[in-house]
């Protein structure tokens, strides 16, 4: 789910019985096909499989029925020990320590030669080892196709973990002619749930919940330990255990043809979405996988809207600009992401049909060629949200067999073209030795760590991802431009290329206004995702021929297992942590984590309590709303010790804490509410200009050091990047006694990657500004130094912000 569409209820759907009346039935058999769970309904084989209700309890889609990570892992396994089509492994382990799942289904004859259906794939990825036509031909018609299903990333919309049972029992004790086909001609590879950890945490505040007057309502933590819903968009950067685990052990082993992504949406529009994407398409993306894309998508909804499940919408809502969602599009995989509109968490809603709205590429009220049979509004259930994605994720699997000649030659043309070189593209990139838009030197011990991993981390994200990275062992010149031993050579013509091209070069995102007027219209998320420019480094891009110097394989270097403390550090360094559950709180958290800064937690109460002084020498707000800062949850939101945020009496334990000492930093958007807050001398000048004027929904852009001997910027680069995302535009008058240590670069140079609308109203804006106040101090970050974790050339500003703390 992301933040563009709200929707609303749908079409009742029928169960059956009990015990094994799981399933759901619907209109047309070629959805869900004409098979009645029942007692009788089992594979051959191995015994009775188990419908999810024998395991769970309940039949998935019950109203204010959730099932714990626990129980969703014990039904798999039992599935896989009753039935000949299903085996299931562990493929790695959470953040917070749970199992992460695997289960592969096909039949029996396919699931005796995996190994060499992977081998199918691997040489069909990378058909420099082919020997000839005939044995790629070979291959080819040898092939079945791979759909990989990862259901649960976001863990509030429930629905998704809980069809995955549904779905994992149908493939695997159906006997219909359709389910055969599927079976025959694919391997269904399923991930129940991208996010076990947030399955328990889900079920744990909605079971508290119900009955109360916030029964339906988000958890008061982030449902992934450190980046709650960004954990769809970690899939370049690799920087949870999650992440990893599935591209190590189901992406890269498998190589899947087809990744069906389940998620939910909101409440008041579409049923259900699939693609086509809206522009833009990111150009690093195959045209094959484009085409692609819309003939599954469309597929989907043509089958939905035959079986009478109305509201389906293709072409609106979301694009395919950014490799942070969709690590398929660059590793030769068709995307399906599918949307269902949500209930209230396990609970029933009502949506009127005056509440039904249009959103981006569609009224939900009126029927159009991509939206042709509107849904009418009325009552909503979590059985509705899994039957709607039970129904799509048959139809793609259906699909995928029936397409799998079109699917398998589509994959092979990527692999084919991706090691030929083409006219207009680049033979290569260097990554240089030295950073230079890093520190050359250090202030704070975490600054030191940043320097000293960040080159390590930029290489091992190209290679996680396929990409073949070499390291010069001497010195070698191109153009008459001479690199140093060391410089790592990227070559361009390689199976995953394409996904370096995209994390090296700098982003142009389109202005998407009619005529470049009036308002702008947001990305989907950012625009700009070029991680080496993020990562410190200036990636030179070789468009000349050249011999490959003498070097050596970059190696993926061991991952650290990064595990929250179980107890509350000694630390002098407090984060604020409110009931909002902020996702920019949570990467921060993980940026300590990863860097060795021991800190503490400050909630609303302690922060109104007052007396911070006696227990910190530091305290961090990350990028919050003023709004979230101050009110933050409603009543009725959350149990009432979790409403109300600091108020006034906290803001004003804030400002003592600061004239005591204290050192408050504020990233973002809380600056803007630090600044009114605490009655700083400093003002937002962007405050009041409409998005007309100005807009930056996320990109990189140019940041110059004003004073570089003071602390904060100690060793930086004088010009250097930021990310910027909907930040403030300070403006500090000459009288005020703050100090402007580093400032936004002047409009020339101020957009370096992405898009941004009105350069001239942010141009030359102080961007850190340090005010002092009483015997301490408070620094402004206008932008995010820590960004979702990749943004290691201005995380050391952040650190050095800090210091080093003392612990006590």
């Amino acid at each position: 789910m992301g933040r563009t569409e709200m929707s609303g209820p749908g079409m009742r759907m029928s169960r059956i019985g009990a015990g094994r009346a799981g399933s759901f039935v619907i209109a047309v058999a070629i959805v869900i096909g004409s098979f009645a769970a029942s007692t009788g309904a089992q594979t051959a084989g191995k015994g009775a499989a188990p419908a999810p209700a024998d395991v769970l309890g309940f039949i998935p889609g019950d109203d204010r029925k959730l099932a714990d990570w626990q129980s969703i892992s014990r039904y798999f396994e039992r599935l896989a020990a009753t039935s000949n089509r299903v085996r299931l492994e562990t493929i790695g382990e959470t953040t917070l320590g749970r199992p992460m799942l695997l289960a592969t289904i096909s039949s029996p004859a396919n699931l005796a030669r995996l190994d060499r259906i992977r081998e199918v794939q691997r040489k069909l990825a990378d058909p420099r080892s082919i020997e000839s036509d005939a044995e790629a031909r070979a291959l080819q018609a040898e092939a079945v196709a791979v759909v990989l299903v990862t259901y649960g990333i976001h863990s509030t919309e429930v629905g998704s973990t809980l069809a995955s049972t549904v779905m994992a029992y149908r493939l695997a004790t159906d006997e219909s002619a359709s389910t055969r086909e599927i079976l025959d001609r694919a391997v269904v590879l399923i991930v129940p749930s991208l996010n076990p950890d947030g399955v328990d945490i889900v079920k744990k505040w909605y079971d508290a919940s119900i009955g109360t007057d916030w029964e339906g309502e988000g958890p008061a933590e982030l449902y992934q330990h450190f980046i709650g819903h960004d954990n769809n968009r970690d899939w370049y950067a690799f920087t949870q255990a999650e992440t990893r685990a599935v591209v190590d052990r189901v992406h890269n082993v498998w190589r899947p043809h087809v990744v069906n992504d389940v998620h939910q949406m909101g409440s008041s529009g579409a049923r259900l979405f699939v693609p086509p994407y809206l522009d833009p398409i990111e150009p690093n993306v195959p045209p094959e996988l484009v085409a692609g894309g819309n003939m599954l998508g469309q597929s989907v909804a043509q089958h939905l809207t035959n079986a009478g499940l109305r509201g389906v919408v293709t072409d609106a809502l979301f694009d395919a600009w950014t490799p942070a969602r969709a690590y398929s599009h660059y590793h030769g995989g068709i995307r399906i992401l599918t949307e269902t509109a949500s209930a209230r968490i396990a609970s029933p809603i009502v949506v009127a049909p005056d509440q039904l709205r249009g959103s981006r590429g569609f009224d939900a009220r009126r029927a159009s060629g991509n939206f042709p049979a509107p849904w009418p509004g009325g009552e909503w259930r979590l059985r509705d949200v899994v039957q709607y994605m039970t129904a799509s994720t048959y139809a793609i699997l259906l699909t995928a067999a029936r397409q799998r000649d079109v699917l398998v030659e589509g994959f092979a043309r990527i692999g084919r073209e991706a090691v030929t070189h083409r006219e207009g593209e680049p033979n290569a990139f260097l990554i240089p030795v030295e950073p230079a838009l890093l520190p050359s030197a250090a202030g704070s011990k975490a600054s030191t760590r940043v320097l000293s991993e960040a080159g390590a981390t930029l290489l091992d994200v190209l290679t996680r991802a396929g990409v073949e990275v070499r390291i010069a062992s001497s010195a070698f010149s191109i153009g008459g431009v001479t690199y140093p031993a060391g410089t790592a050579i990227v070559d361009y013509d390689q199976p995953y290329g394409g996904f370096a091209k995209a994390l090296l070069e700098k982003q142009t995102y389109p202005d998407l206004r009619p005529g470049g007027e009036g308002a702008p219209v947001p990305p989907y998320d950012v625009t700009a995702h070029t991680l080496s420019l993020l990562s410190g480094f200036e990636a030179v891009r070789i468009d000349a021929d050249f011999a490959m110097p003498s070097s050596t394989v970059w190696k993926l270097s061991p991952a650290a297992s990064l595990r929250p403390p179980t107890v509350e550090s000694s630390s002098r360094v407090g984060l604020y942590c409110g009931a909002t559950a902020p996702m920019d709180e949570g990467w921060t958290r993980w940026c300590f984590a990863r860097f060795g800064v021991n800190w503490k937690r400050l909630d609303d109460a302690r922060a109104r309590a007052g007396g911070l002084r006696k227990d910190f020498d530091t305290i961090v707000i990350a990028d919050l709303s003023p709004a979230e800062i101050s009110e933050g949850r409603a009543a009725k939101s959350a149990p009432v010790e979790l409403t109300g945020g600091l108020g006034a009496e906290g803001a004003l334990q804030l400002s003592h804490f600061v004239e005591e000492g204290g050192n408050l930093i504020c990233l973002n958007g809380s600056s803007s509410w630090a600044i009114d807050a605490l009655g700083l001398a400093v003002r937002n000048a962007l405050a009041s200009v409409p998005r007309t004027t100005f807009y930056c929904p996320g990109a990189i852009l140019g940041l110059d050091v004003s004073l570089p001997e003071h602390p904060i910027v100690a060793g930086i680069a004088p010009r250097t990047i930021a990310w910027f995302e909907d930040g403030p535009g300070l403006e500090v008058p000459a009288d005020s006694g703050a100090r402007v240590v580093a400032r936004f670069a002047e409009s020339g140079r101020l957009l370096v990657s992405g898009w941004l609308l009105g350069p001239e109203s942010l141009a030359g804006r102080p961007a850190i500004v340090e005010v002092p106040r009483g015997q301490g101090r408070v620094v402004l970050f206008a932008f995010r130094p820590q960004y979702r974790g990749q943004s290691l050339a201005t995380m050391p500003l952040l650190f050095n912000a800090i210091g080093d703390p003392v612990e006590k």
